[in-house]
């Protein structure tokens, strides 16, 4: 069971993060919330503009946010997704699951490729398959990622799994 709190509280208190969730009952979590006050931070020029782009962890559960995955020999993709904070983990794990938020696949979880689905995939061509969207389920640690910070204004996702790739 999540329970919420506002983004403000984050930003004002940051060690608030190390916060253990509450354990009232089994499987525990936090949802983050944009509040009036932190939407009044991500406004500039007396609220004429807003930011765009996230800038720190956590990430808001009551915002979609574009995911973009770049490469070099293939087109550039951007996803809407919500990212949920993994159940029973302090929101300073930086662990999310990964839901699709639109389209075809709306409401489904990404999950990882196992090593082993990897070596049978280039075997035959030169990519790693990405495994099939699923229904969250909060017990498959496949579905469990890591966000950690890439630049400034950028993040990217490992695994929690050992022995596997992110989608």
């Amino acid at each position: 069971m999540y329970v919420t709190r506002p983004l403000s509280l984050y930003r004002k208190s940051p060690i608030a993060l190390e916060d253990e969730p509450p354990a009232e009952c089994p499987y525990p979590g936090y949802l983050v919330i944009t509040d009036e006050e932190a939407d009044e931070q991500d406004t500039l020029c007396c609220g004429a503009y807003k930011k765009k782009g996230v800038e720190k962890l956590p990430f808001p559960q009551d915002r979609m946010l574009n995911v973009v995955h770049s490469s070099v020999v293939e087109e550039t993709m951007v996803k809407k997704v919500w990212f949920i904070p993994v159940l029973d983990q302090p929101l300073s794990s930086n662990q999310y699951y990964v839901i699709r938020a639109k389209g075809r696949y709306k409401g489904l979880a990404c999950t990882s490729s196992r090593e082993i689905d990897s070596k049978l995939c280039c075997l035959f061509n030169d990519g790693i398959s990405d495994v099939k969207l699923k229904p969250l389920d909060h017990r498959n640690v496949y579905q469990q990622f890591k966000i950690l910070r890439h630049h400034r204004h950028s993040f990217f996702a490992k695994s929690t799994a050992t022995n596997s790739n992110p989608p």
